[in-house]
Parts: structure tokens; C-alpha cells; sequence
């Protein structure tokens, strides 16, 4: 089935942290029957790197699959 539009989410104030946190929105996730929706959250910066690469579907020979956001 195709991948439903995302939704409406309101992004609240981020948690107060001694470490950069960057807002990862919600999106569907396939769990085998269907989709679910997976609500956003702040995701707190790991490592040394500043990039942020967000989640995204892409579509592949066998489907869409989803590539999971993170630091790089």
C-alpha cells in the first residue's frame, strides 16, 4: 500500500540538555500489516559530528524502504 501523507504535529520546546538536540519529525513506519505512526522527537547530537541527515523513504527494486535519520 502507499505510504500515507505525514502528520499534522506540533513541534514542542526542546528539553533542556548540555548537548545540541535537533528535531526529528514523525513518520510512518511499516511494522508488516500496515503503518504506524511513529510521533517526533528530540534527538540529542552523539559524537563529534554537526550534520543532521533526515529521515526519508526511498524507493528501492524491492519497495520503499525507510532510511532512518541520524548524525553523520
Amino acid at each position: 500500500p502507499p505510504i500515507p501523507p505525514p502528520q499534522a504535529e506540533s513541534m514542542p520546546l526542546p528539553p533542556i540538555a548540555a548537548v545540541e538536540q535537533v528535531w526529528r519529525p514523525g513518520h510512518w513506519n511499516w511494522d508488516g500489516s500496515g503503518y504506524r505512526w511513529i510521533p517526533g522527537q528530540y534527538e540529542l547530537r552523539t559524537g563529534q559530528t554537526l550534520m543532521w541527515r533526515s529521515g526519508q523513504w526511498q524507493q528501492t527494486p524491492n519497495g520503499w524502504a525507510w532510511q532512518p535519520p541520524g548524525w553523520m
